[in-house]
Order: structure tokens, then sequence, then C-alpha cells
């Protein structure tokens, strides 16, 4: 999610960056959070940390929780930093607090839908930065709005989860978008 979050804060900001920061960006943000996720996903996966890419046992979600938090606290914190990047900077914010929210309920025994929360998180941040723009791209939100049906009914239908466990993800996502839109606009 961070990447089509990115994607989004260049579609809204594009006339601000040259070409060559917006994809040293992207090249950040693939290391950050597709190359490194994997290559210690596969480590984890070697060493039997993790039994398979669902991460059906709870426990076995902490350490990837919490590395994915570093990864994203200290990107943020060097790389996208709020005085040049703006909403960006918040939108990440609200995955490290997504991501801690999701590693409080790991400790209280609870799953939640990560990806729910991902994708309710890209849909509240797409919200914030059209209202920050006058309203453009009206039908990313009913786009948006369709792809967590479709992510909620694949969930569903694969037994990774229940309603309840969605919905918590959804508010989870919503929640900390909301939180972060309402302190960088005020």
């Amino acid at each position: 999610m961070p990447i089509f979050g990115s994607a989004l804060f260049f579609l809204y900001n594009h006339q601000y960056f040259s070409s060559i920061q917006i994809g040293i960006v992207f090249i950040q943000f693939a290391i950050i959070s597709i190359l490194l996720p994997l290559t210690i996903f596969y480590l984890l996966l070697s060493l039997k940390k993790v039994d398979s890419i669902m991460i059906a046992d709870v426990s076995q979600r902490k350490l990837p929780l919490m590395l994915n938090i570093i990864l994203l606290g200290v990107f943020v914190t060097n790389s996208i930093k709020a005085e040049f990047f703006g909403s960006l900077h918040f939108f990440l914010l609200g995955g490290v607090l997504s991501s801690l929210i999701l590693l409080l309920g790991i400790y209280l025994n609870k799953k939640f839908s990560i990806h729910a929360v991902g994708v309710t998180s890209l849909l509240f941040y797409a919200i914030g930065l059209s209202l920050q723009n006058d309203g453009r791209l009206p039908m990313l939100m009913p786009l948006l709005i369709f792809l967590i049906g479709a992510v909620w009914s694949s969930r569903l239908y694969l037994k990774a989860h229940t309603n309840k466990e969605f919905f918590v993800g959804v508010l989870i996502g919503a929640i900390s978008q909301v939180v972060f839109y309402y302190w960088y606009c005020f």
C-alpha cells in the first residue's frame, strides 16, 4: 500500500517534484516495502519462524509486524519527511500506527486482517487527498470501495478471516488515517 499511496501523492503533487526525485522515492519504496519484506519473509520461512505466506498462526505475525514497524518508521523519519512530502509522511505514519495496533492485537491474542487495514488506509488517504485537492479523481473512491469488497470476499472465501476480523481491520485502517489526516490538516 505504501507504493499506491505514494502514486496517489505524486499524482496530485507531481508539479512540485522532478522526475528523478519521484523515481528515487519509488525505488526506495520498492526496497522498503517489497524487496526487504520478501527477503525477510523467506529468511523467517527458512528459520521456521513462519509456516506459510498466509501466517495463520497469530503468534507468527509478531516478528513480521515488528520488522514492518521498524522499516516503515526508519523510512518515514529519514526519507519521507513532512516538510517535503506533507500528507505522504502522515499516510505512512498512519501505517506505523496501524501496525502498532495490529501488534497490540496479537499480544491480546487477536487476529485482524492486515489486508483490510491496507486497503482501507489507502481509501481514507485518497479521500483526504481528494478533499485537499478540490475533489479531483472522484472515480477513485468507488474503485477503492470495490477493492475493499473484493479483498473482503477473497479473505472470507479463503477462510483466512472472519467477518469480525476483517471489519476490525477496516476500522483500524480508517481510524489511523483519520487521526493523521486531522493532525496534518490542523
